[in-house]
């Protein structure tokens, strides 16, 4: 049995600052960039500020038809463009399985990342996540080697749950503008009842005894209790590990991923490996609405890793390989949705 850890524990469960304070090196398994594949840095503008990223290109050649581009948006956390988790680059991997499937990417650095003072000017998830997504996708179009109409969204965990919303702000800006999101181990219920769930599990699968679990869902009930009583002020720092203003908390309480997604008419993809615990069956049931594409995948951890036994924090710290599953589920999607106009 795997001790129990607090420090692996709070980790998990925390807004993850910890796991992007310093840039990780590449995993071993993923060390070069794939042959025929291009890079280069770029920045675009969001919110009076200028975003770094990187822009992956497939292959081309003179007579290649432009191919779909995708931005990715990373999960919770400090997160830089990658998806650094431990010694995986989570999202390099994403974005280089894309391109051998001939689907360019757009990755870049949360601006908790990049310019903390302002996300900290304006804490909640629209000026962490959702604004600067949306105008990615906007800088996406504007990419001379990529088809400016087959503009995709792919969102992991916070970035998934989130989603329907970057959508919902873009083509608001511009009807038409975004062909489909990719919802890959997302949430669909009230944050505080997932974290619950996430403490408890993690918690046991780590070894934890119901006795030494309990601290920590106590600390987070006092967290929601703070954060849904109107005598709290907004500015009031809470949470635990990362204390943020109570605004913050109240913003993520109040998002309904599911609502929001029915009123966008765009295709849809919902993804989940059966062996995370970051994301349950019930979000993947409760994200797969009608018309959707949906899969979950056999032996796959929170970042689409193979691993033995249950997760508990651990296995995503650990060198591995994004799946080819799910890799091919993912470009096929979109290359199917992308011929379908």
């Amino acid at each position: 049995m795997i001790r129990f850890s607090p420090a692996i524990f709070l980790a998990c469960v925390s807004l993850g600052a910890q796991q992007t304070a310093t840039p990780a090196p590449p995993s071993k398994t993923v060390s070069s960039l794939p042959a025929g594949v291009t890079e280069r840095e770029v920045s675009f503008p969001t919110d009076g500020l200028s975003a770094p990223g990187t822009l992956t290109v497939p292959a081309l050649t003179k007579t290649s038809p432009k191919p779909p581009i995708a931005v990715l948006v990373a999960g919770s956390g400090v997160q830089d463009r990658d998806g650094t988790v431990g010694p995986n680059k989570f999202l390099q991997q994403i974005a280089w399985g894309l391109a051998q499937h001939g689907v360019a990417s757009l990755r870049y650095d949360r601006r908790a990342k990049f310019a903390m003072a302002s996300f900290m000017a304006h804490p909640d998830l629209d000026h962490e996540v959702v604004i600067d997504a949306a105008n990615a996708l906007a800088y996406a179009a504007t990419v001379p080697e990529v088809d400016s109409h087959e503009v995709f969204l792919v969102g992991h965990s916070l970035g998934a749950q989130l989603a329907p919303d970057i959508v919902a702000m873009r083509l608001k800006q511009e009807p038409g503008s975004v062909r489909g999101m990719a919802l890959l181990s997302g949430v669909a219920r009230p944050i505080d009842v997932v974290i619950d769930e996430q403490i408890r599990t993690l918690g046991a699968n780590q070894g934890g005894t119901p006795e030494q679990i309990a601290p920590f869902v106590a600390q987070w009930d006092e967290v929601w209790k703070a954060a849904k009583d109107p005598a709290t002020s907004n500015d009031e720092p809470i949470g635990v590990g990362v204390k943020l203003p109570a605004g913050y908390w109240r913003d993520w309480l109040k998002r309904d991923p599911v609502a929001t997604m029915k009123t966008l008419h765009v295709a849809v993809l919902v993804t989940r490996g059966i062996k995370d615990v970051n994301s349950l069956h019930e979000d993947f049931v409760l994200l797969s609405v009608p018309g959707a594409t949906a899969e979950e995948f056999p032996g796959l951890n929170h970042i689409y890793m193979p691993i033995s036994g249950v997760a508990n924090g651990a296995d995503v710290m650990r060198p591995g390989t994004v799946s080819p599953q799910l890799l091919d589920k993912l470009a096929g999607w979109i290359a199917a949705t992308a011929a379908s106009r």
